[in-house]
């Protein structure tokens, strides 16, 4: 087929057994790594036309660095992910990957995704790209404790700065420590979250009603959340508008 291929995963034997089924099928793996940053790295430094990615990696996962890579190359290779679980094959296909193979990989699933790799056009991916550019993440991915956790963003109550990190509190109560900051956050999710105070974004969705207490101060209730937040003088004009559209 003369395919040029990288192979990322953060398992050896499964990077050594994934290379061993593209020999069979005649794919030339010319570089492996171990996590989603090497996978961008590799595929600025080599020119392939498929890269095969576990999803569940440390540093950067298999879907942050798929949508990175066909983002900024103006033809990015096709992206095969290669997971045990099957529970990332929605989020998979929003980042336009040409195949979704479970763990152990079949020898007769590899050769199909390997079609449909070679199918799938340069022209393609950036035409899909081009007609979500504007939508937004769907899902929430938080860096926390060196992997990904991915969430839906209407199970985010909001992100809030305290002693020099980030805590995002989770629908289910969960409170996670962000490896990010809040202005980063703020640009990411703007479309979900507004900032009511220097150290507060609250899901857009998750606000509920304002209020005044005895000392005058601006609340905002959240839904699913027991507790209520000041807002500041400077962002309460934004929540105001928030509430009337």
């Amino acid at each position: 087929m003369n395919i040029r291929a990288l192979v990322v995963d953060d398992e050896p034997l499964a990077r050594s057994r994934l290379r061993r089924l593209l020999g069979d099928q005649s794919v030339m793996v010319v570089a492996e790594g171990e996590n989603g940053q090497q996978a961008i790295d590799l595929v600025n430094r080599y020119d392939v036309d498929i890269v095969f990615l576990d999803i569940n990696m440390p540093f950067k996962d298999g879907l942050q660095a798929a949508l990175e890579i066909v983002r900024e190359h103006a033809q990015p290779p096709a992206i095969v992910f290669c997971t045990a679980y099957g529970e990332y094959a929605i989020e998979a296909f929003k980042v336009h990957a040409a195949a979704y193979l479970l763990k152990p990989v079949n020898p007769e699933d590899l050769q199909l995704a390997l079609r449909k790799a070679s199918a799938l056009t340069q022209l393609q991916i950036r035409n899909l790209l081009h007609s979500e550019a504007n939508q937004g993440p769907t899902t929430l991915s938080i860096k926390h404790a060196g992997f990904i956790e991915n969430h839906p963003i209407d199970d985010l109550l909001y992100f809030r700065a305290e002693q020099k990190q980030v805590v995002a509190r989770i629908n289910d109560g969960k409170e996670l420590v962000v490896a990010q900051s809040l202005k980063s956050l703020e640009a990411e999710y703007g479309k979900y979250c507004i900032r009511i105070h220097r150290n507060l974004l609250v899901n857009k969705s998750r606000m509920l009603r304002l209020f005044r207490d005895r000392e005058g101060q601006t609340n905002l209730a959240l839904k699913g959340c027991e507790q209520s937040f000041a807002v500041s003088r400077r962002n309460l004009a934004d929540v105001k508008r928030c509430f009337e559209t």
